[in-house]
Formats: structure tokens, sequence, C-alpha cells
């Protein structure tokens, strides 16, 4: 519990037995669950994950977006967090962040990665296709968000029915932004998180995944009502 919310972790995992230790490792004491989704892994994450004592749960469809929404609806806590499996964003920024939405009443807060602490750490195709689609979220929605691709996010458990989320793939994560910043009945926010090397293979493929991202981000602006 953390001041008298339940915290879940959610994890969306592909192939990441090696980054789930260190993840899981550094688990908080004030986390009251992890949960773990195994996206069609063919190594050993899932029993990986339950050595470390994450519940895991199962999505045959796979696709970064249909992972996450998995965790998130089965999840338990009060406040749900995503992070990533490769061990690149960290738990330890998760009280720090949590401590930031209750003072400052949020319903969702996202985690921005820059500015960078080492250009090294992400390739520079991914940063510079990151800087384009966050730069494209804020002119078409009008919406303040500096890192519309960062996988840390922070839900309070009541709006992730009201977010209708449907995104199957990478465009997940910016499709939560742009909802939960122009959504009127929800309080969104972002904070500054530390961003490390991570673990495994790199599932972004900067040039086919922004494309797609590119293209979910011009179809949502055609429906959602921007404030």
């Amino acid at each position: 519990m953390y001041k008298s919310h339940k915290i879940s972790i959610v994890i969306p995992c592909l192939n990441e037995e090696d980054g789930l230790p260190r993840v899981l490792s550094g688990r908080p004491p004030f986390v009251d669950e992890i949960v773990v989704v195994d996206n069609g892994s063919t190594d050993k994450s899932a029993e990986v994950a339950r050595r470390y004592g994450a519940r895991v749960i199962v999505e045959s469809r796979r696709g970064y977006g249909y992972a996450c929404l998995a965790g998130l609806v089965g999840a338990t806590g009060d406040i749900r967090v995503t992070l990533d499996a490769d061990n690149n964003l960290f738990m330890t920024d998760v009280e720090p962040v949590l401590a930031h939405m209750l003072e400052h009443d949020l319903d969702f807060v996202n985690g921005t990665r820059f500015p960078l602490s080492d250009n090294s750490l992400m390739p520079a195709s991914v940063r510079l296709s990151n800087a384009f689609i966050s730069w494209l979220v804020r002119r078409l929605f009008r919406i303040p968000v500096v890192d519309s691709q960062c996988g840390f996010q922070v839900f309070k458990a009541g709006i992730i029915a009201r977010l209708a989320l449907t995104s199957p793939g990478m465009e997940f994560s910016q499709e939560v932004k742009i909802k939960a910043w122009t959504h009127p009945a929800i309080r969104a926010g972002e904070v500054p998180i530390r961003y490390g090397k991570r673990t495994g293979v790199r599932k972004f493929k900067a040039l086919i995944d922004s494309v797609r991202i590119v293209r979910a981000a011009i179809r949502l602006s055609r429906i959602v009502n921007v404030r």
C-alpha cells in the first residue's frame, strides 16, 4: 500500500527472461502486486516472473497494446503502473511519481525520459522518431506531452474504462496520452524519470513502428475532441 492506495505494477513481456530478474528484484515494499503479461514468449519469461513473485497473465493476441491493456484490466490495484520488462525503466521511480500524482490530485501521470542523461542509451533513429511523433501529438491535440511513447504510465483504476483504449501495438502509449489529456473528466500530468540501458532485443522498429504510430495519431485526430 502507498498512502492507503493498493498499487499494481503491470509489465508487458515478450521474451524478456534476461531483463525480468533485474526489473522484478527492484520491487518496492509498498507494491501490492506485479502482473507480468506474457505475450507469446518462447523463452522462460513466465517461469522467471513467477519465481520473483509476479502473477502471470497470458495474452495470446500479439501486440504491445494488447498486452498492456490485458494487464491494466487484470490488475487489482487502486493505482496501476505500466513498466517495461527490459530494465530501461526503474521501479525506484514509482514512488516519486505516485507522490506527484497524489499531491497534485491527478488521475494519470506519464513519465518522460527526455532529456536523456546519456544519448548513447537510445539509438539516434529512435530518439529522432520519438521527438517527431511527440511534436506531432502536441500540434494535433494541443497537449503538453513531452514523451508520447514512454511506457512508464500511472493510472487511477477508475479512468481505464473511460479511456476506451483499443490500439493493439506500439501506438498504444500515444493513445493513452492523447485520450487522458483530452478527456474532460481526467486530470493528466507528466514528470521526468530515468532511462537506462536495456537488456535483450529492442522490439521497437524505428521506421515501421513510427509510420504506424503517425497514422494512428492522424486517425485519432479525426475522432478525439481537442479541448
